[in-house]
Order: structure tokens, then C-alpha cells, then sequence
């Protein structure tokens, strides 16, 4: 099965795992004076063949469907939508 989309890390990015984890050690002054390698962003790749991103074209919840993808790469690579709440409210409104 073909992946619908994902989250690739830039040169010297941290992975999901590890940005959490950095973010709650606790900084030492010689963490201090390293450039801040948690500010870097994913890129998201998307997958334009696949049935799903098709699906986006056209319709009338292109944003809410194009949130929803992107906070699930996020989740597979381990990481956490920005707000959950409205990734769960975005779902949901999607089902009903």
C-alpha cells in the first residue's frame, strides 16, 4: 500500500522523537551556545497519484482534508498535531 503522505526531515533536522525529547532535557550552557536545531520544519511530501490527495481536488473541505493529512504524517513519524483538538473536531466533522 502506497503512502498517502509524510513528513521529511530538512538537513540537520530533528526527528519528532528526538525533538521532544531534547525539549524537555534540560539545557546546558554548552547546549546554549549551539545553533537552536529544533526550529528547523518537515516538509511534507504528498503523494499526488494516491486516491485521497485525488479526493482533495475540488472539494468543498480542501483545507479541513489538507489539515487532516498533514496531522497524519505528523502522527506516523511519532509526532503530535500542533492543536489536537482541532485535528479531532476536523475528523469528526468529516464522519458525520
Amino acid at each position: 500500500m502506497c503512502e498517502v503522505s509524510l513528513l521529511l526531515a530538512q538537513t540537520q533536522a530533528l526527528t519528532p522523537q528526538r525533538y521532544r525529547r531534547g525539549k524537555t532535557a534540560s539545557s546546558s550552557p554548552a547546549q546554549a551556545s549551539r545553533p537552536n536545531r529544533l526550529e528547523t520544519k518537515p516538509v511534507l511530501e504528498v503523494n499526488a497519484e494516491h486516491a485521497l490527495v485525488k479526493k482533495l481536488e475540488g472539494s468543498e473541505h480542501f483545507n479541513d482534508l489538507a489539515h487532516i493529512l498533514f496531522d497524519q504524517a505528523l502522527l506516523a513519524e511519532g509526532g503530535l498535531p500542533a492543536d489536537p483538538a482541532a485535528y479531532v473536531k476536523r475528523v469528526n466533522a468529516l464522519l458525520v
